[in-house]
């Protein structure tokens, strides 16, 4: 039986993506949640739906992640969901990762490494290693000789895209994008890998001229109706991967490309995935690039007016806000209204919206917006009905606080009640409130998050959080929300956060717990290079009755401790695990370890044909992690502040790779 690994090959976004495919959005949602219902069945049309994902026939623990991807909603669903997309914007990069590796090594009385000098040798060695190993490993595997499966050359593409330097690889790229005869994975996988050309440092840039060759490409492939309407969108998320990247003559700074999405606009789809991938792109775009009167069309959208010839569903208006807000192209005193209005004039989603939007954005507010911002928060998460809506507010209001600490400012902080009301919500009163409390369990952990030694009030601050998690965690008994509570300790930076993270990785521990299964990467995310922390990573590592899906987790705080042990750990269990889902957290670990020493097994890993194919194309899939030159994966750009409770089919598989 084929394995289930298609849309899945690259890679899940940190720990709990695999959630973020898994099942309806919010009850009540239109009937574009059904085609997100099909998502497991993409990923293997054959696989029995009681089977895990990997094609293991063992359960998956309870309340894990893994229980989410095979369309079981649980009760902490909504929040998973949104901390799988936007961990990325709280956990080290990998520049950062290597800076704790560095460290590690030192010891009493000798001199502190040059990390500027160690991170120029570690680039070089990649470049290196791309020129010499990567690049003719993936060339090799898509060439029609290498006769492999759908799998291998679908995360093989992607994976060149990653790391292409040269125009020959590019071509390989489109050749297998614009074949209609390639299936559709690999010709889907193909179409994105255009977009992940994007590199953020200008010297590794292709040519505007270049680029612009790629972009009239996939403008003409998301104009081919023939093409499935999934791959139509990725063209259209790749567009908008380029939007800051060089532009060649004649496109006018990316206004004619910005120009052709809005037009695009006009046709009124029958689905919901092209003009949201639309929309999407031409929020990637700069402001500047923007035709007249879209800035103007886009406000029309969010409330409901007649604009491009149609009227606008809650998706495409909910889409259409996060635009606004990605582009900057409303003014912050229209938010402070929507906000204040959402209660009466907009329908549910376009509330949703507008918190996600606010919570993307908060760094853009001007400073004298903040505490209007904060006191409309508070009046609109009292009145909201709706607890998700509520619980997003809560996250919107973390991070507006935490912003205007950053800032050097106090305001917020002491002219208003957000910290106690946040500290009050995150108290679990029921199963049905679980959401709520969630995100505002979630709220105090970003409250905390980055807050370094140069801000005022910043230890003061951490120190509240922590404690006051750190209580919930000890006397909340619901582990659904217990959950939430230790991703969250992950986020205060604080040595109290250190011990109750600890005792859920203690002898007694039931794997089976949701709690547990957070715990390992938050302590990576606290960085705390304790020997008790390290031993307790290796000994349920260790523990042959440790469920695959808590290794991985296990792997990548390993990894984020800069554990000297870790790379002997991953290359085990990538060769083992036959949990899809796990692979993919180990092959994030892969690239996140940055070890040089580690390319060449993978290389054989991924050659070696006495493998299965689930496991070779996961290789394939670490090679690119390991060469791409960015700290943060460019699918990135589309993860960050996304739209979750409104994602589409194509949203959702395009948002699942890295």
């Amino acid at each position: 039986m084929r394995r289930a690994l298609v849309i899945l090959v690259c890679s899940v976004v940190f720990s709990d993506d695999a959630c973020a495919h898994g099942g309806r959005g919010v009850r009540g949602a239109n009937s574009g949640y059904e085609s997100e219902l099909r998502l497991a069945r993409i990923a293997a049309e054959d696989l029995d739906a009681k089977r895990t994902p990997g094609g293991s026939t063992d359960a998956p623990p309870r309340g894990s992640a893994q229980s989410l991807a095979t369309n079981v909603r649980t009760a902490d669903y909504d929040w998973r969901q949104w901390w799988a997309l936007n961990r990325w914007s709280v956990l080290p990069e990998r520049a950062d990762l290597m800076r704790r590796r560095a460290r590690w090594a030192i010891q009493a009385g000798e001199p502190l490494p040059d990390i500027a000098a160690r991170r120029a040798d570690r680039r070089a060695q990649r470049i290196e290693h791309v020129e010499t190993i990567i690049i003719p490993a993936l060339m090799t595997a898509l060439s029609p000789a290498a006769r492999e499966s759908d799998e291998v050359r679908a995360a093989a593409v992607l994976a060149l895209g990653k790391v292409a330097r040269d125009i020959e690889a590019v071509e390989t790229i489109w050749a297998h994008a614009q074949n209609a005869a390639n299936p559709l994975l690999v010709r889907r996988c193909a179409t994105l890998a255009l977009g992940l050309l994007r590199r953020s440092r200008a010297g590794d840039q292709f040519p505007g001229a270049m680029l612009d060759v790629q972009r009239r490409r996939l403008l003409a492939l998301f104009d081919d109706e023939a093409y499935h309407r999934t791959g139509r969108a990725f063209a259209a998320y790749a567009l908008g991967l380029l939007a800051d990247q060089p532009f060649g003559p004649g496109t006018l700074d990316g206004k004619v490309i910005a120009r052709a999405l809005w037009r695009r606009l006009d046709e009124d789809y029958r689905a919901h995935d092209l003009p949201v991938a639309l929309l999407t792109a031409l929020s990637m775009h700069h402001r500047a690039a923007l035709p007249p009167g879209a800035a103007k069309g886009l406000t029309r959208m969010v409330e409901g007016a007649w604009i491009q010839k149609r009227h606008w569903n809650h998706y495409e208006r909910g889409h259409a806000m996060s635009a606004q807000a990605r582009l900057h192209a409303v003014e912050w005193n229209r938010i402070v209204w929507y906000v204040n209005s959402t209660q009466r004039k907009f329908p549910t989603f376009i509330r949703m919206s507008t918190f996600l939007a606010l919570a993307d954005q908060v760094a853009a507010v001007p400073d004298d917006y903040r505490k209007t911002m904060a006191v409309s928060l508070i009046v609109s998460m009292r009145a909201a009905r709706n607890t998700l809506t509520r619980g997003l507010a809560h996250v919107s209001m973390a991070r507006l606080l935490n912003e205007d600490l950053r800032q050097g400012s106090e305001t917020i902080l002491e002219d208003t009640r957000a910290l106690k009301w946040l500290s009050e919500e995150a108290r679990y009163r029921g199963e049905y409130y679980v959401v709520r409390s969630s995100f505002a369990a979630l709220g105090l952990g970003l409250v905390a998050h980055d807050l370094g030694p140069g801000v005022k009030k910043g230890e003061a601050v951490r120190t509240v959080t922590a404690r006051t998690l750190r209580n919930i965690l000890a006397n909340d008994k619901n582990r659904l929300f217990r959950a939430s509570v230790v991703a969250a300790l992950g986020c205060t930076d604080h040595d109290e956060a250190v011990e109750p993270l600890l005792g859920l990785l203690g002898p007694r521990v039931r794997l089976g717990r949701s709690e547990t299964f957070f715990a390992p990467v938050a302590l990576g995310q606290l960085g705390r290079r304790d020997a008790r922390v390290l031993n307790a990573l290796r000994r349920w590592h260790a523990n042959e009755s440790s469920p695959a899906e808590l290794r991985s987790q296990l792997a990548l705080g390993m990894v984020m401790l800069g554990d000297p042990d870790a790379r002997t750990v991953l290359l085990h269990e990538l060769a083992a695990t036959r949990s899809t889902w796990a692979a993919a957290q180990v092959v994030l670990g892969i690239g996140l370890h940055d070890d040089p020493g580690i390319v060449e097994p993978i290389r054989k890993m991924a050659e070696d044909r006495r493998r299965g194919d689930g496991v070779r194309a996961y290789a394939y899939a670490a090679l690119g992690f390991l060469g791409d030159p960015e700290d943060r994966g460019s699918i990135l750009k589309l993860l960050i502040g996304s739209n979750y409770v409104l994602r589409t089919e194509s949203s959702t598989l395009a948002q699942t790779i890295l």
